[in-house]
């Protein structure tokens, strides 16, 4: 090797640049997000119709009755702006498109009617919350419509879920409640001024927070607190009076009515706050829809005529509704399920059949909070009006992290369906079976 050759190579030490390896890693934490949650990219997503079948493309554009319009390959009936094919949907024909996903990072606002808006607090008066939402925008909210807020959400699914519960759990005439991030609570209220701040700060640094029985009130960084409960109680809406519009960062949107094309995103909420968003690309923006339930209905919304499970090990294990029999919201292949009936190992949930239901649509899965041992079948038996049993419809063995599959049954001619968990691959070690939107469809 040539001795004078290797030492007339510049080393970084030599020239101030960075080495190789430190470049590499800092372009690898690059895309990381430090305190915030980077929005979803919504691929092409599957729209779930009230026929069993199911159409997947972007979305295009959603219209103030609900009406979708996907752009897709095998559509004849309009072009988008781009000159792909376009085909649309009327509120009648469709039960839900794409996925919901979660935000492990952001501060979030909850509004009374289960609206969640991820973002920073700038800034708390009397009257008014002001939100720096990174899609959004700022938003002013009035706080008679905030039920709570939360700065630091815990990473775990399980604590996440038990804290939002705890937000959407007060009762009217309850006094708000602060809780700290070591998990002791502060009953009290909160101290602002009588307007908001102009300029807005970035984001609001520090609470004034009056005990109960204390003369004056306490400044509390928000890096000390974990969640603010207000006084307001929740009013959720029912599934038929309003649906759902949900973003890639995590924003949950309960809306009467709303608005989305390229470059506008709007919602009229259900506890009256409205959003407008003129942005380009607004329709990149939304991950999930779902219209209001008035031509199906969500079977987790009715109590089923008889329910049993059958352990081989343990003892028994309720079924839960919209929730894992761990408590924690239906998750299953990554995504978050708004609604269904989670339940574990041996199982048998039996639904009557309404007089106005034409089929029966669901996702069967295994939730996310299974492990590597956690596998199950579903099977939907129909009880004919006749009395007769038969099979009718079998899922294929579903593991942990597998994508759930969708299932449906026509009930025209059935007065109940049984819908049975079997054990798989391991026994009942672990197997958090979810049976995910399961809806009726209606005549």
């Amino acid at each position: 090797m040539n001795r004078d050759r290797c030492d007339s190579v510049p080393s970084p030490e030599r020239t101030g640049a960075l080495p190789g390896r430190w470049l590499r890693v800092a372009l690898l934490l690059l895309p990381l997000p430090f305190g915030s949650q980077r929005l979803h990219a919504t691929p092409p997503s599957e729209l779930i119709k009230t026929d069993g079948r199911a159409a997947t493309g972007h979305l295009v554009e959603l219209d103030t009755n609900w009406r979708i319009t996907l752009g897709t390959r095998d559509a004849t009936t309009a072009r988008s702006e781009r000159g792909a094919k376009s085909t649309s949907w009327p509120i009648a024909d469709w039960l839900y498109w794409g996925h919901d996903f979660d935000n492990r990072f952001d501060a979030r606002v909850l509004l009374v009617d289960g609206s969640v808006l991820p973002g920073h607090v700038a800034a708390i008066s009397a009257r008014h919350v002001a939100l720096d939402h990174a899609s959004l925008g700022v938003l002013t909210i009035d706080r008679e419509l905030v039920a709570g807020m939360i700065w630091h959400p815990p990473l775990d699914d399980r604590r996440r879920d038990e804290l939002s519960d705890w937000l959407a759990s007060t009762r009217p005439g309850a006094s708000p409640l602060l809780r700290l991030a070591n998990g002791d609570e502060l009953a009290g209220t909160c101290v602002a001024p009588e307007a908001l701040p102009q300029p807005l700060p970035l984001q609001l640094s520090a609470v004034l927070w009056r005990l109960a029985d204390a003369p004056k009130p306490i400044e509390l960084s928000v890096r000390r607190v974990r969640a603010i409960r207000w006084s307001q109680p929740m009013r959720f809406p029912s599934p038929d009076a309003a649906g759902i519009v949900a973003l890639g960062d995590g924003t949950w949107l309960v809306a009467k009515s709303g608005r989305v094309t390229s470059t506008t995103l709007e919602a009229h909420l259900a506890c009256g706050f409205d959003i407008r968003a003129d942005r380009s690309g607004g329709s990149k923006l939304v991950a999930y829809l779902r219209p209001p339930a008035r031509r199906f209905r969500f079977a987790s919304d009715v109590r089923p005529s008889d329910d049993r499970h059958i352990p081989l090990f343990r003892e028994p294990v309720p079924f839960r509704i919209d929730r894992s029999t761990r408590r924690t919201r239906l998750r299953a292949g990554g995504h978050r399920y708004e609604k269904g009936i989670g339940t574990f190992g041996r199982n048998r949930v039996v639904y009557d059949v309404p007089d106005d239901a034409r089929a029966f649509s669901v996702e069967v899965g295994i939730d996310d909070v299974g492990d590597k041992y956690s596998s199950a079948i579903f099977r939907i038996y129909s009880v004919g009006k006749d009395g007769a049993i038969a099979l009718a419809a079998q899922s294929a063995t579903r593991y942990h992290g597998d994508r759930p599959q969708r299932l449906f049954v026509p009930v025209t001619d059935a007065s109940r369906l049984v819908l049975l968990v079997d054990v798989a691959d391991y026994l009942d070690r672990s197997d958090f079976a979810d049976w995910l939107h399961p809806c009726w469809i209606l005549k």
